[in-house]
C-alpha cells in the first residue's frame, strides 16, 4: 500500500524541455517583430516632423506678400493630406505592435506555467523521500 502512495506519474520531461525552447524560441521572433515595427513607427515619426518642418516654412511664407497666397495653400492642404497619412500609417504600426506586445505576454504567461509546471515536477523527482531515486533503491 505504500509503494501505491509514492507513485508520480510519468513526465516526458524532455518534451516538456522541447516545448519551453519553442516557447522561448516565439518570444524572441516576436520580440523581432516588435523591434522592427518600433523601428518603422521611429521612421514615419521623422517622416512626420519632416513634414510639420516644411509645414511651418510654407506658413512663414503665406504671410508674405510676394510669394502668392493661393499657391501656397494649395501646398499646405496637400502636406497636412500626407501628414495625415503618415499619422494613419503611424497608428496603424502601433496598433500591430500593440497586439504583438499583447501576444508576446501571452506567450510569456504560457511559459511562466509550464516552468512551474516543470519545477514541481524537477522537484518531485529529487525529492529525497519519494523521488525517483528513492523509488530506484
Amino acid at each position: 500500500m505504500e509503494n501505491e502512495e509514492t507513485k508520480i506519474p510519468t513526465v516526458d520531461i524532455e518534451a516538456l524541455k522541447k516545448e519551453l525552447e519553442d516557447f522561448i524560441i516565439i518570444a524572441k521572433n516576436e520580440k523581432e517583430k516588435i523591434e522592427s515595427l518600433s523601428s518603422g513607427i521611429t521612421t514615419k515619426s521623422e517622416e512626420i516632423e519632416l513634414y510639420y518642418t516644411n509645414f511651418s516654412d510654407l506658413r512663414t511664407k503665406i504671410t508674405d506678400n510676394q510669394t502668392g497666397m493661393q499657391a501656397l495653400f494649395d501646398q499646405s492642404a496637400n502636406l497636412k493630406n500626407q501628414i495625415d497619412q503618415v499619422s494613419t500609417n503611424a497608428q496603424v504600426q502601433l496598433d500591430q505592435i500593440i497586439e504583438k506586445t499583447n501576444s508576446i505576454n501571452v506567450k510569456i504567461q504560457e511559459i511562466e506555467e509550464y516552468y512551474g509546471s516543470f519545477t514541481e515536477l524537477r522537484n518531485k523527482l529529487d525529492d529525497g523521500q519519494t523521488g525517483l531515486q528513492s523509488l530506484l533503491d
